[in-house]
């Protein structure tokens, strides 16, 4: 379920309609969000700010973010590693609520700390992925460490049910297009945007293993 209920007062005017997708073709996502260590093995450059082979990669712009998984397919392609008819690529937000919620339901229930860096337990850098708990389906960072890019652009959810949804660029919009940013919040699992340039030391991204479009 994307988007945030109706009646709650808190919801901003592109939080909803909710809309229900309906997940259809099985994919992998990355236990991890992607490392400066796999970066430099994929990139052979390092645009880091905070410094560390098991840190995430960040100040990487989502066409960046993308480009890394078209190289990543290419090699895996090459040495014969990749299931036929899939392509490493940015999760959708239906994706990536989907791993991070893990089958649960409602906001977070838990210990925060246990499951995730944040401003209150690591200051102002990024930590070592997969150093904190992981969800029940065994992924980690979902909660915490850094902004990851998505597939979608940022855009109105249609509401109702949906298959497979991505959303578009939604061109009536006023101002510069963004793309989708995802994270989990003690609240729930929770999106912003950010322009498609943009690369910061608070945004990286983790990939998705799924089927070729």
């Amino acid at each position: 379920m994307l988007g945030s209920p109706a009646d709650e007062n808190s919801r901003g005017a592109d939080e909803g309609p909710q809309t229900r997708v309906r997940i259809t073709k099985g994919f992998w996502l990355g236990r991890t969000e992607v490392t400066q260590a796999q970066w430099r093995s994929v990139i052979h450059s390092n645009p880091r700010r905070f410094q560390g082979n098991t840190l995430p990669v960040e100040q990487v712009s989502w066409k960046e973010a993308a480009q890394f998984g078209e190289r990543l397919t290419e090699q895996a392609r090459a040495s014969r590693r990749l299931p036929a008819g899939y392509v490493f690529a940015l999760p959708t937000e239906a994706q990536w609520k989907y791993a991070a919620k893990a089958g649960a339901a409602g906001p977070f229930r838990g210990k925060v700390d246990e499951r995730a860096w944040h401003d209150p337990n690591n200051g102002p850098t990024t930590d070592p992925v997969g150093t904190k708990q992981s969800n029940t389906w065994g992924l980690y960072d979902m909660l915490g460490n850094v902004w990851e890019w998505g597939a979608d652009w940022y855009a109105p959810y249609p509401g109702g049910e949906a298959i497979r949804l991505r959303r578009t660029r939604d061109r009536r919009r006023q101002g510069a297009p963004r793309r989708q940013l995802a994270s989990w919040s003690a609240g729930g699992a929770t999106c912003e945007r950010d322009l498609p340039q943009n690369g910061s030391d608070h945004l990286g991204f983790r990939l998705a293993l799924v089927p070729a479009p």
